[in-house]
This record gives structure tokens, sequence and C-alpha cells, in this order.
């Protein structure tokens, strides 16, 4: 796994935008509910919105082999830093994309009182 110290944060002075950063290609059911959404957001709105994020976080760094690993300390700020947290609390399977899904909605459904997820 790749040192915590090699991933650029918000804190670092080179941070910065860059236009591929403005081409959002993912999410794209959850964008379009959004874009259609006429009410003021509750509280499941927002754990849809928070577990979805977070979902696409943990398989873009199990994609790149890059899942924070036992209880490493992350640079304070980072990505691995957050989701270190989040699979520490929430006790998130890694073990397949499925698992990593259906963990973190059921974290996120039981905040609501809805039932596990079975599938």
């Amino acid at each position: 796994m790749e040192d915590s110290k090699n991933h650029k944060t918000i804190y670092d002075d080179d941070f910065e935008i860059i236009e591929e950063d403005n081409d959002f290609n993912y999410q794209k059911e959850l964008t379009a509910k959004l874009d259609n959404f006429n009410s003021d957001f509750d509280q499941n709105m927002l754990n849809e919105i928070v577990s979805s994020s977070l979902l696409l976080l943990i398989l873009k760094l199990k994609e790149d082999d890059n899942l924070p690993e036992g209880d490493t300390s992350y640079e304070e700020g980072s990505i691995l830093e957050a989701v270190s947290y989040f699979k520490q609390n929430m006790d998130i399977d890694f073990t397949t994309s499925a698992t990593i899904s259906k963990t973190i909605r059921n974290h996120f459904n039981k905040l609501e009182g809805v039932n596990d997820v079975n599938d």
C-alpha cells in the first residue's frame, strides 16, 4: 500500500482543482435524482448522498489497491484518513464490492430504522 504522505490533500500548498475535475461522469443515477429533487433535503436523502459518495471513494481506493489497513495513521485531512475512520466506526466489510456496499447501506439504514439489506 502506498504511503499516505504521497497523497495530496486540500491542505497542500499546491492543491488545485483541474479542468478534469469538472467532468462529473459518475453516480449518474444519484446526480439525475438530485437534479430533479424539488423538496427540502431530509435525513434519508442526506444518508443516500453520504453513503453513495463513501461507496464511490472506497471502490476507487479498492480499484487502486490502496484501501486503509489496520490501525495505520494517515495524514490529517486525507481521503485515507476519512475512509479509515469510516471503516473502523462503521465496521465496513472490505471483502468484495458487494459486501462494501451492503455494510455501508445497512449502517445508514439503521440510522433511520430501516431493515438490513439482504441482497
